[in-house]
């Protein structure tokens, strides 16, 4: 309840692929300082979504930004924000170009499916409510459109797509 605003907030758990772990693992073993040391055999992260609750619906967010617990300066727009253990610039302008990062966003894209059902499937909230969650669901074309101009943020983009797209047909990413 920050600033007297209401949040549709939800974490969730992911288990970590091994060839991840494996990578992280190098990384730090290699004297790699962008990846931190608590990175070191990691098995599960947690990944974030919030949205405003305006007039009792799930509202769309104009300027959201990917958090690595702090706001980073990369606005994919998308109505809602992500929260994950992104490995930022030294900037914050953007992220390392890595696995984990990779993997990082293209599980965002697979949880923020589970993100739209655990919604659907909450029996303590009205229909109305539940249903706005939809409103959240990026047009992805026009999203593609607007941000083509900056390639790193559309390949981020086009990460979120993808996992979002395979959590649609059934197949976990990575």
């Amino acid at each position: 309840n920050k600033n007297n605003k209401k949040w549709w907030l939800r974490h969730f758990e992911v288990d970590i692929d091994e060839k991840i772990t494996n990578f992280l693992n190098t990384q730090i073993s290699e004297g790699n300082e962008e990846v931190p040391s608590k990175y070191l055999n990691l098995k599960k992260c947690k990944i974030s979504f919030a949205s405003l609750i305006i007039e009792n619906k799930i509202g769309e967010l104009n300027d959201a930004k990917l958090f690595n617990y702090l706001p980073l300066s990369i606005n994919l727009n998308l109505p809602f924000l992500i929260n994950a253990d992104f490995i930022p610039d030294g900037e914050r302008e953007g992220l390392i170009n890595n696995e984990w990062n990779q993997f990082l966003l293209e599980t965002s894209g697979f949880e923020f499916v589970q993100f739209i059902k655990v919604t659907l499937n909450n029996e303590k909230i009205n229909d109305e409510f539940k249903f706005s969650i939809f409103n959240l669901i990026p047009s992805f074309n026009i999203n593609a459109e607007k941000l083509k101009n900056n390639e790193k943020w559309f390949n981020y983009f086009n990460s979120f797509k993808f996992g979002f797209e395979n959590a649609l047909i059934g197949e976990k990413p990575i």
